[in-house]
């Protein structure tokens, strides 16, 4: 539900204060009775010599300096990362490079080239590496720095960086990652993630979000489905219940999911993301026949039973970019930008996911709304005679209906103001409209002159 503000004379109705601007015209939140806006405690930022941690009213996010990742998710004490783990713990496949002086005479012992080593990669599934590529996770990279960049009582940024290292020797690779965090005052937190190289590369795999959550702390997600084909109707799905979900069952595979929540009754996080533009997935070649002679479909993986799996890569279905799967550890998310196909990544060309998180609830009620007696007048929209079947000039309530709420104890007007939505400074009967006002504050009631939803 969003609440939508007036101005000029409506603004006593809903005690809204005007942004100040700091030195040299940069906004400043505005902090009455404690509060930023009067709504959130200011956010607090703390480091000490292995962490920052950035907290709210209700919630606190933690990111290690020695990872750069976020440690640590929570709200109203519930811990939503799972123990151990991190996100967005962003990781890729690179592709093996290609032998020195690969040709294509063929015959024994030539050199070869790197698409031919990476048909030679064919993990099992799921269990952790990747289909023609090598992995590297954030993690365990080189070289990381973890910095606070900015901070006030109403945002704070958080920037880190590193090198992914071999895993077998912690070499440093040819890719970089940088993360930024912008954490806001109500928990929400945008988190842009960029990949570099500094030699081309050929990368097979980008996962820019993998993080396990805690399933003591999830009973339930609500998500949006995928589109299908138009006319799209883009309606959120049921709630689906997950408690009884075991291991290795999917929790949620999508193609375009724009946003999920993890929840339970009382806490939650949820994510989305808005650009859906450049990313790729699904690669296969023909079938070959290596030079040991084993035969090997492309399109094909091989699960822990030895069972061969169709249109499967090793991190599941081909075509699913975000998807959830039930594990030991937690609920495995994995969000994808490329999903086992080649693009080529050049010096100074950058690979850039923005997703964003919250963790509900922002804050807590008041304890006055908690006892709140509302009666809702509207108009939910512009009322004008000969529109809608309308005979007569629409006013405000008057002062004996507005004595008869106060008397049941009504202490909420939804309603009272007539205009059309956006020009919220011109309803008709302005005068009438300053009477209601007065009148409903004379008898101690506050007034919302409109709200949509």
């Amino acid at each position: 539900m969003s609440f939508k503000g007036v101005s000029g004379f409506l603004l006593l109705a809903l005690s809204c204060a005007v942004c100040g601007f700091a030195a040299g015209n940069a906004p400043a939140p505005e902090v009455y009775h404690g509060k930023v806006y009067g709504i959130y405690p200011p956010l607090e930022v703390r480091q000490t010599g292995t962490e920052i941690v950035v907290s709210g009213g209700t919630f606190a996010y933690t990111v290690s300096l020695a990872t750069g990742q976020i440690v640590s998710a929570e709200v109203l004490g519930e811990e939503f990362i799972a123990a151990g783990s991190c996100f967005p713990n962003p990781y890729v496949g690179l592709m093996p490079a290609a032998d020195p002086g690969a040709d294509r005479t063929g015959g024994a012992g030539r050199a070869r080239y790197g698409f031919e080593k990476a048909i030679e990669m064919r993990p099992a599934l799921w269990s952790g590496g990747l289909t023609g590529a090598y992995r590297f996770d954030a993690e365990k990279s080189t070289g990381v720095a973890t910095e606070l960049v900015s901070s006030d009582l109403e945002a704070a940024t958080v920037r880190s960086s590193g090198v992914y290292a071999w895993p077998e020797d912690g070499r440093p690779s040819a890719l970089s990652w940088e993360i930024e965090y912008r954490f806001e005052v109500d928990g929400f937190t945008r988190v842009a993630v960029t990949l570099s190289a500094g030699r081309p590369v050929k990368l097979r795999w980008n996962c820019f979000n993998h993080a396990f959550f805690s399933r003591k702390a999830v009973a339930f997600i609500s998500r949006y489905p995928d589109l299908g084909p138009p006319p799209f109707d883009l309606r959120p799905a049921p709630t689906q219940s997950i408690g009884r979900l075991e291991p290795g069952q999917p929790v949620l595979e999508s193609h375009w999911n724009p946003m999920f929540h993890l929840g339970n009754p009382l806490t939650g996080i949820e994510f989305s993301k808005e650009d859906f533009t450049g990313r790729l997935s699904g690669y296969r070649d023909s079938g070959v026949r290596l030079e040991d002679g084993r035969e090997i479909d492309t399109g094909t993986v091989e699960d822990a039973g030895g069972n061969l799996l169709r249109a499967h890569d090793s991190r599941g279905r081909r075509g699913i970019f975000t998807q959830i799967y039930v594990r030991e550890q937690g609920l495995e998310l994995e969000e994808f930008d490329i999903r086992n196909t080649t693009c080529p990544l050049n010096p100074g060309e950058t690979r850039r996911s923005t997703f964003f998180v919250q963790l509900t609830p922002p804050k807590l009620p008041r304890d006055d709304l908690n006892s709140s007696r509302i009666v809702w007048p509207g108009p939910h929209q512009i009322q004008m005679v000969r529109w809608r079947g309308r005979n007569e000039l629409w006013s405000p309530p008057d002062d004996e209906l507005v004595e008869q709420w106060a008397k049941v104890g009504v202490n909420l007007i939804v309603g009272g103001a007539n205009y059309f939505s956006g020009d919220y400074s011109h309803p008709t009967f302005p005068d009438k409209v300053r009477h209601f006002l007065d009148t409903a504050h004379r008898f101690g009631m506050k007034v919302i002159p409109y709200v949509t939803f």
